[in-house]
């Protein structure tokens, strides 16, 4: 998120108040403070000396208020900080009371209690739906409507049965991560007093005419995940042992194993389910499903390791608020921000492992140099991007022509594709990967118009193609770089080296000099490889043909023909 997204406030001072030595009060004035962080990052660093009611950043003036519900909590933290160092997200920050007497809200919040909340979300890389939003705020009462905003800030308006139920949610909630590492809460009383909703979808839904065991299950083609992608919940797991005791309250409430999207494969209904995929054994070796861990516990002390407050000290290593143990999460099982560690680098598995660069506060957006507009679209650049990562949104730059933006669904796929692709030469240009310094790329709604007609702009969000939705579709993929040989699959089982070399024609893209079709181990689909004369030709014929769908006269619906780079090794040993 960019500084510009922010909403600026504008605080009055009381004048009767000596600004060099004021007394004491609820509003705490933070100095010194990290251009990253986020009012998130001051949760994460302050709750364990009171619980906070507001707190608001000043990016631009590396400055922020907080606002404790009580002057002892805002004493704790005034006097501590006296003589040690409170850290907000990786860096020190200096603490005093301020001269204001409370912080004022904009936009929707209000600081008056209300039974409807407002959710913010930060650093939101995985989809947020009614769904998600109703399964971590039911386990506190009864949600009667939610709707979902999705404007500069990702906010949600949830509507509760009462305001004891209300401030009940917004305690245990705010600052806690939806999944570990990532989407982190920002709870506020709202300033409507009722939820409109008009129709029930995945950004809007009204609650109060539902089944009370059916609610969670949705019309728009909703799937619960499968027990093995979805662990139980913590109240019922007896092998949790939490990191820290953190705040409490809220721990052992989430639902665990929430799976990205968590919708299946039959949105759609093409041929692309989760048995379909590469099930001639090609995933052999590719990378476990992600470990779970535990939110539990805020892991919060201040300075390094001091350990001071209910959650323990920070990590010696820290690593940019540490990610794998940052903030309480709202469940033990809640999936990890990427696919853990050994899923792209090959380390150990879990939460420990490689450290990233761009764990330390980088968004999830890569810059793509080197392309170019007449040959390559949204849909094109997605057809590569998708291997080494789910992506949400595309957007080609207008001024600067060999420019493309791409929100990838967490920060180590963002560094998957600098890996893999930095230095490829594509029609004729050599790409340049790097991360970018925008957190996420917003909805654009009128974009302008690529050289082929088709728009700048495109939301892959719920897309079908997407190939690391699931810890399940994850740990099918071996992220490799480019090279001549591709491997495909997905296919229908009529598919043979004539159709195959059709296909890429018919697409105008290279076509390969050899198919190589595997012996057939379902009567759903075929796979093979294919081999080009080089790789730049490969990266072609993928970029364009990639997702291309296919008739057969076995079935109603069109196979999805999917495409991945394979090594030469994997080429000659299915041959």
């Amino acid at each position: 998120m960019g500084d510009s997204d922010i909403p600026q406030k504008r605080f009055r001072h009381d004048e009767d108040i000596d600004p060099t030595n004021p007394d004491p009060s609820i509003v705490v004035h933070v100095r010194n403070l990290s251009p990253r962080a986020t009012e998130a990052d001051l949760l994460e660093a302050l709750s364990h000396f009171g619980a906070i009611s507001y707190a608001t950043c000043m990016p631009g003036k590396r400055m922020a208020l907080v606002e404790f519900e009580d002057v002892q909590g805002a004493h704790d933290c005034v006097v501590y900080a006296q003589t040690n160092q409170i850290y907000v997200a990786g860096q020190p920050a200096l603490f005093n009371y301020s001269t204001s007497k409370f912080i004022q809200r904009l936009g929707l919040e209000s600081e008056n209690p209300n039974h409807v909340l407002i959710l913010t979300i930060y650093n939101a890389q995985y989809p947020i739906n009614t769904d998600v939003i109703h399964q971590i705020c039911e386990p506190h009462g009864f949600v009667k409507r939610i709707a979902i905003i999705r404007r500069s800030l990702l906010q949600a308006l949830v509507e509760f049965e009462s305001v004891e139920i209300a401030k009940k949610a917004k305690h245990a909630m705010n600052g806690a991560d939806i999944y570990s590492g990532c989407c982190t809460l920002k709870v506020e009383f709202a300033k409507p007093d009722h939820v409109k909703v008009t129709r029930n979808d995945q950004d809007q839904w009204d609650y109060t005419g539902a089944v009370q065991n059916e609610r969670t299950r949705r019309s728009w083609n909703y799937q619960e995940p499968s027990r093995e992608e979805r662990k139980p919940p913590l109240i019922n797991d007896s092998n949790f042992s939490p990191h820290g005791r953190g705040r409490g309250g809220y721990g052992g409430r989430g639902r665990g194993g929430l799976s990205r999207g968590g919708y299946g494969d039959s949105r759609g209904g093409y041929h692309s389910s989760y048995e379909d995929r590469y099930d001639d054994g090609y995933d052999r070796g590719g990378p476990p499903p992600p470990s779970y861990e535990g939110g539990y516990g805020r892991g919060g002390g201040y300075g390094r390791g001091s350990g001071y407050g209910r959650g323990g000290g920070y990590d010696d290593d820290y690593r940019g608020r540490g990610r794998a143990f940052r903030g309480r999460g709202i469940g033990k099982n809640l999936l990890h921000k990427g696919y853990g560690d050994d899923g792209y680098r090959g380390g150990g598995g879990g939460n420990g492992g490689d450290y990233y660069p761009g764990d330390n506060g980088d968004g999830c957006v890569v810059m793509v140099y080197g392309v170019d507009q007449s040959k390559l679209n949204c849909d094109k650049l997605f057809n590569l991007l998708c291997l080494y990562g789910n992506v949400e949104r595309i957007k080609f730059m207008k001024v600067k022509t060999d420019t493309s933006m791409a929100q990838m669904g967490s920060v180590r796929e963002v560094y998957s594709a600098i890996d893999n692709l930095n230095g490829v030469s594509l029609f004729g240009q050599t790409l340049a990967l790097k991360p970018s310094k925008q957190q996420v790329l917003h909805d654009i709604r009128d974009p302008f118009t690529l050289p082929d007609g088709t728009p700048s702009f495109k939301d892959y969000s719920m897309s079908r193609n997407q190939r690391y939705s699931t810890p399940k579709l994850a740990a099918r993929n071996r992220v490799v770089r480019p090279s001549k040989i591709l491997h495909w699959y997905n296919s229908p089982v009529t598919m043979n080296e004539e159709k195959l070399k059709k296909l890429f024609e018919d697409q105008h893209a290279p076509i390969p000099l050899t198919v190589t079709v595997f012996p057939q181990r379902s009567d759903r689909s075929s796979s093979g490889v294919c081999e080009f004369e080089t790789t730049e030709q490969a990266l072609e014929a993928l970029v364009i043909a990639n997702h291309t769908p296919v008739e057969s006269p076995a079935s109603k619906i069109p196979y999805i023909v999917k495409l991945a780079f394979a090594s030469s090794r994997d080429g000659k040993s299915f041959e």
